[in-house]
């Protein structure tokens, strides 16, 4: 029927309010009408509710219109692009270009109808798959598209986790689960992660990303695949710490064991780690077991290994255990007790305090010397008053415990009211004694520390401790002490140069040159020995010294410069390929000014740099004043035939003005 009035009724179809009649039309309706019959299925894909009548009106055109087709989805909006998206073809490379640019929206629905097309043209597997981690750059792209992805529920490709072994793909997997995804993939992507044999940087990345996925959404089965790692890498340093690191919480059970078995292993050394797994997990998975190991006593278990067990205690910040860990304090080293203690008051406050005032009146004299000892790292000065209480106690432990927690805390006037214990009838104690005053005593003490030095009955330990102590002291007095008891004490002499090594200020340089102009040689002797093992850290205040030209000073500057073969190492220099160290050699030389310096200088006249002429110029410029004559004619009769020659090429040049 052709007739006007059915024509009419059939085209109206199209927006006849049944769908089943809107698609019946896009299928069925013939036409000679071309333009207008496309232009109603163009509306249809565009604007019809229906994805049934859409996907007909779609069907119809790639039928009969396919060359036709051209849909412009950069002037689509809202739902006409939805519906675009909707039909995209997965055979077409251009259909999927534009999918990946609208993956990029930031309307997370647009974003849905587009990875839902790149699921299904399988172009989100092909950008998980077919990457390499030798391109960072494209596996970071491709993981930002993917991300993209899964925010909005596509999510089908992670499935080649199975099938893949390719590094990048997994390094991809890692970053996504680990936010998001399918949680039961985890296991998969662990345990093909762990059969990964490379361990590059680039490979510990994947290592640690997987870890970290596991930390943050594992199943138990995940928990499980981590734990075997664990076991299989117990004696690999980095990989244990990474999966130290990343034990979840909720998977204390299935580790907490293993972790006391490492504890307990002698041969584990990687304590600092395996405390910050232990840090992961609920304190009552653990807590027994810790103690049982502290209480046990060395017979049992090796000494570190209760050190261990009890850190790991005390750092779990559980101050129920507070009293049981205050009397094993004497399990550690005083240095890791005095950095534990810190840690205990901080989460104790009021209790540790209380518990301390009344251990440090019980019994037990090691617990005491512990305690003492470790005092200082509260920085609660209120405990002073017990402590100088106790610097009479009948253990040598505690007396020992009670000075240096004195110097510790910083109250150098009480030190200096401890120099009885100098004369203690103990000898350790008077070492620490000494060592302790000798560092940070003031006047009074200092000439107590000196007295000990000059004494000839005094055993050289205490002596020798003594001199450490004043090798530390910022008193110049200090060196006056050093100085002085090397004169009296030949036998010290090893130990006074050592001492006064530490004395690298300027200050203290100064101080020590003082007292080397008026030295007999053997007192020299033993100065210079101090700058020998100073080193190069001698060399800049001794330089400065040299800058102020101090003429009282300079001729013993020199001498020890020359002692201590300063000098030759200077002249060394001037070989170097480095412009500057051959100029501030040059320099140094000039300041100098000694036959031996000079020796060093008229061979730097022939330097390729004008820079280090220059020095040279002025060094040799002092050869031709009254006081340089002596060196000049020094330099003239050298033994040495290239000095001479030198020397009288530099000269003639410099008195020509040529160099």
């Amino acid at each position: 029927d052709t007739a006007e009035k059915s024509m009419r009724a059939i085209w109206d179809s199209f927006k006849d309010s049944y769908p089943l009649i809107r698609k019946t039309i896009a299928i069925e309706f013939k036409t000679e009408e071309k333009e207008r019959i496309y232009s109603e299925l163009y509306n249809i894909i565009l604007n019809d509710p229906s994805f049934e009548v859409r996907l007909a009106a779609w069907n119809r055109i790639r039928k009969d219109f396919k060359d036709r087709y051209k849909l412009e989805y950069e002037t689509l909006k809202g739902s006409q692009l939805l519906h675009a998206l909707e039909i995209l073809e997965p055979s077409s490379k251009n259909d999927e270009n534009i999918a990946l640019k609208l993956l990029q929206n930031k309307k997370k629905e647009i974003r849905f109808y587009a990875a839902q097309f790149l699921g299904r043209s399988g172009a989100l597997s092909r950008l998980f798959l077919e990457t390499d981690m030798g391109d960072m750059e494209l596996v970071e792209r491709n993981l930002e598209l993917l991300k993209a992805a899964v925010e909005v529920h596509e999510t089908a490709f992670l499935e080649s986790i199975e099938s893949t072994t390719n590094p990048a793909s997994l390094y991809i997997a890692s970053r996504i689960l680990a936010e998001t995804g399918p949680r039961e993939l985890i296991a998969k992507l662990a345990g093909k992660v762990f059969e990964l044999n490379e361990k590059s940087p680039k490979y510990l990345s994947i290592y640690e990303t997987a870890l970290k996925a596991i930390k943050e959404r594992g199943t138990d089965s995940a928990f499980k695949l981590m734990h075997s790692e664990l076991k299989s890498q117990k004696n690999n340093s980095e990989n244990i710490s990474l999966i130290f690191k990343n034990i979840p919480e909720r998977a204390d059970f299935i580790f907490v064991d293993t972790l006391i078995y490492l504890l307990k292993n002698p041969d584990f050394k990687e304590y600092k780690s395996l405390h910050t797994a232990f840090h992961s997990l609920k304190i009552y998975t653990y807590i027994d077991k810790l103690l049982t190991i502290i209480h046990a006593g060395r017979e049992k278990y090796p000494h570190r290994v209760r050190i261990e067990a009890l850190k790991i205690l005390g750092e779990s910040g559980s101050a129920d255990c507070l009293q049981i860990i205050l009397e094993s304090l004497p399990t550690l080293p005083p240095d890791e007790a005095k950095a534990f203690t810190e840690i205990l008051y901080k989460f104790s406050g009021e209790d540790f305090n209380i518990k301390t005032a009344e251990l440090l009146e019980n019994v037990d004299s090691k617990i005491r010397a512990a305690l003492i000892t470790a005092l200082p790292a509260t920085g609660n000065k209120d405990f002073i008053k017990q402590i100088k209480s106790s610097m009479n106690d009948s253990d040598p432990d505690v007396r020992i415990a009670c000075v240096w927690a004195l110097a510790d805390f910083g109250n150098y006037r009480s030190l200096n009211q401890t120099t009885d214990m100098l004369r203690d009838p103990v000898d350790r104690v008077r070492e620490e004694a000494a060592r302790v005053i000798g560092s940070f005593g003031q006047a009074e003490a200092l000439a107590k520390i000196k007295s000990i030095l000059l004494d000839k009955n005094e055993v050289s330990p205490v002596k020798e401790s003594a001199i450490k102590g004043l090798a530390r002291s910022s008193s110049i007095e200090s060196i006056n002490i050093l100085i002085d008891a090397a004169t009296a004490d030949g036998k010290l002499k090893k130990h006074i140069s050592m001492g006064l090594s530490e004395k690298r200020d300027e200050k203290g340089i100064k101080k020590i040159i003082e007292h080397f102009k008026d030295a007999d040689p053997e007192l020299k002797d033993t100065i210079a020995d101090a700058f020998k093992l100073m080193g190069e850290k001698a060399e800049k205040p001794l330089s400065e010294l040299l800058k102020q030209d101090i003429a009282s000073l300079h001729p013993y500057i020199v001498e020890i410069l020359e002692k201590t073969g300063y000098i030759e190492a200077e002249i060394r220099k001037l070989a170097n390929r480095d412009i500057n160290v051959r100029k501030e050699a040059a320099y140094f030389l000039s300041l100098v000014g000694s036959v031996s310096a000079f020796r060093g200088i008229v061979l730097a006249s022939r330097d390729p740099s004008r820079e280090v002429r220059v020095e040279v110029v002025k060094a040799l410029e002092k050869l031709e004043t009254k006081g340089g004559k002596k060196i000049l004619d020094a330099l003239e009769n050298d033994p040495d035939k290239k000095v001479r020659t030198y020397t009288a090429w530099a000269m003639e040049r410099l008195r020509a003005k040529a160099l």
